[in-house]
């Protein structure tokens, strides 16, 4: 693989080969938490992210709002959008793709 390369609302983005082997050779965990402590959860991954890059896949959105100041959103492998946490809460398309047409009106 050479590498690989996706457009985005910000321009084209191009991984390097070394850049997705790095990748791969990432960290990969899934938190899962008794519900008395998820809490807790938040202020963990703000506390990663002061040192370290972080790429999380969320769907619950008031989770993000805590965690996040910008979100990219995929669709089908691409992205759709990139804006803030608020902006993309609005976005119509977001809301249409993710939680159906009626939620978008």
């Amino acid at each position: 693989m050479e590498g690989m390369s996706f457009e985005s609302p910000k321009g084209k983005m191009t991984f390097r080969k070394e850049d997705h082997q790095a990748m791969q050779s990432m960290y990969h965990f899934k938190i899962k938490v008794d519900p008395a402590f998820a809490w807790g959860v938040p202020e963990l991954v703000r506390e990663i992210n002061r040192t370290k890059a972080l790429i999380v896949v969320e769907h619950d959105m008031q989770f993000i709002r805590m965690i996040a100041r910008q979100v990219t959103v995929f669709n089908q492998g691409s992205v759709l959008v990139e804006d803030t946490v608020e902006s993309i809460m609005r976005n119509p398309q977001v809301r249409d793709i993710y939680l159906g047409k009626q939620a978008a009106a």
